[in-house]
């Protein structure tokens, strides 16, 4: 096993600065807005909490990448090695809390185990979706190894080269960045449900399954992907609590629908780094030009996600968002001047501009050897902002799709409306346990 003392990032440094994306994260996380996500396993025996722990240490020492620890500068927060070994969790409580990124050594990323499940936990600061899920499934092949499992032990890799690490530790934003090109369009304010949260808000997560082919083939009907059939589900949803409120204020204040929903990047440009390249594409409706009929909606999503999907559209974005970070005088402000500018520029174009989130993580991509021992994924994104209330995420495994809502208010009126909506499209639902 590796000595963790001598641990060391890539070009010869021991520290990396914040990616584009984790920047702000670090600023805004509190004991609500977490900004953690979680990614699990549904096996089909009970989890060993040895072998879990033995598989644990061999993929952080094969990922050296993801023991690292949040660290507080003069002018940026940065990521340098951790010497710690975390130790299993057993899962209980809600999920997704808060990272105590101000105490030493204390990892971004969490592992926990109940019953049969294993669950992964990683602050956005050190990776998004894409990057966690290659840690969990090396986990889990370890694991699996320890376990007994019939694998490709050519698969099973003991560790990375020099090379490799460095790609997976690459900022793919600061290394696409250009700018020359010119950024998109500001957004104006968006509509907000009117759900009240408590003072001291829980996060509540209901997942439910269906049938990945059977949705899907209700998507095809509308002539949208899946992501593109759920996403206008969302806004529908959306507009018929939008129209009802707006009888009661006749100004119709922030009228604009929008959902922001993530992109994986390396769809689009190759990479193969481990840390954030993700973007937000912005579907809207306005319904002061007249109600929506869920095809049309159907339509306007689909062809906004076509549009902001092609490679040159992303690099605006990149451009725009990189470019901040890039200027002399705002990398020149001392870090406790920045926060501040931060906070109310989080408050101004943050969930001000979008009034729900929806993300798809797609096909799990297990490897075909450690499918007869997995039964279900489920994906938890951050909770969501206070002013959001309520997000949805998704993802499939084989011929089971599961998506959860994330909820910080003390009604399922939302959920509920998309469930009915899904249900009168011919799809059977089940509920999941905790």
């Amino acid at each position: 096993m590796t000595n963790k003392s001598k641990i060391r990032m890539p070009e010869t440094r021991n520290w990396l600065r914040l990616d584009n994306a984790a920047k702000i994260f670090p600023v805004i996380s509190n004991r609500v807005r977490t900004s953690v996500f979680r990614l699990s396993f549904e096996l089909n025996d009970v989890v060993k909490i040895k072998e879990l722990q033995m598989a644990l240490d061999e993929s952080l020492d094969e990922f050296p990448y993801f023991r690292s620890q949040l660290k507080k500068g003069f002018f940026w927060y940065w990521l340098e090695p951790s010497e710690a070994s975390p130790r299993i969790q057993f899962d209980q409580g809600p999920p997704c809390r808060s990272f105590k990124i101000k105490h030493r050594n204390h990892l971004l990323i969490r592992i926990l185990a109940k019953d049969k499940m294993i669950s992964a936990e990683f602050m956005h600061v050190l990776c998004d979706g894409g990057g966690g899920m290659h840690f969990l499934q090396a986990l889990i092949r370890r694991y699996g190894n320890h376990c007994g499992w019939d694998l490709d032990e050519k698969k099973i890799k003991l560790k990375e080269s020099t090379g490799a690490i460095k790609e997976q530790m690459e900022d793919s934003y600061k290394k696409h960045f250009n700018k020359y090109l010119p950024k998109p369009d500001s957004l104006s304010k968006a509509y907000h449900l009117p759900f009240k949260i408590d003072r001291k808000p829980v996060l509540k997560v209901t997942s439910f399954e269906t049938n990945t082919s059977e949705i899907i083939k209700v998507s095809k009907k509308y002539n949208v992907s899946l992501t593109e059939f759920l996403a206008s589900v969302y806004l529908y949803v959306l507009q018929r609590f939008y129209l009802q409120s707006s009888k009661r204020d006749q100004r119709k204040k922030d009228s604009i629908l929008r959902i922001e929903i993530p992109v994986n990047l390396r769809n689009i440009i190759p990479s193969k780094t481990l840390r954030n390249f993700a973007l937000f594409i912005m579907p809207e409706i306005d319904p002061k030009l007249g109600e929506y009929s869920f095809e049309e909606i159907t339509q306007v999503v689909h062809h906004y996600m076509q549009m902001e999907t092609d490679k040159r559209q992303i690099m605006r974005i990149i451009r725009r968002n990189v470019g901040g970070e890039k200027n002399l005088m705002v990398r020149a402000i001392p870090l406790f001047l920045k926060i501040p500018v931060l906070l109310v520029a989080f408050s101004l174009f943050g969930p001000n501009l979008y009034s729900g989130l929806i993300t798809n993580f797609g096909r799990s991509n297990v490897p075909a050897d450690c499918l007869p021992y997995i039964n279900r994924l489920r994906f938890y994104p951050p909770p969501p902002d206070p002013k959001i209330k309520v997000s949805m995420a998704m993802v499939s495994h084989e011929e089971k799709l599961v998506f959860s809502f994330s909820n910080l208010t003390n009604t399922m009126k939302f959920e509920k409306k998309v469930i009915r909506f899904l249900q009168n499209e011919g799809l059977t639902l089940k509920i999941l346990k905790a």
